[in-house]
């Protein structure tokens, strides 16, 4: 994925323009043991108990369409969100 920081965006492999801070968001919450599963009405957090700080609820909640997004793009490309290949910062 290429990144500019002039505007918080990043793109991703196949195209997808999504945001940076929600998608360093994900890395923060997957790197503390999190899973991500999409579902016909958004996604779960495994395991959900504990794991969310209130900060990261409130930033997930305000940005559920493009957190979700991401988590389709990541789970339809069979990848993690820290695939290294996925991944070229510009």
């Amino acid at each position: 994925m290429a990144a500019s920081a002039a505007n918080g965006m990043v793109t991703m492999r196949d195209g997808p323009v999504v945001s940076l801070p929600v998608l360093q968001r994900l890395w923060k919450i997957e790197a503390r043991g999190a899973s991500f599963s999409t579902t016909e009405s958004g996604f779960t957090i495994t395991p959900p108990y504990g794991m969310l700080t209130r900060d990261d609820r409130a930033f997930l909640l305000a940005h559920i369409d493009e957190t979700e997004r991401i988590l389709k793009y990541v789970e339809d490309n069979a990848q993690s969100l820290y695939e290294p290949l996925a991944m070229s910062l510009a």
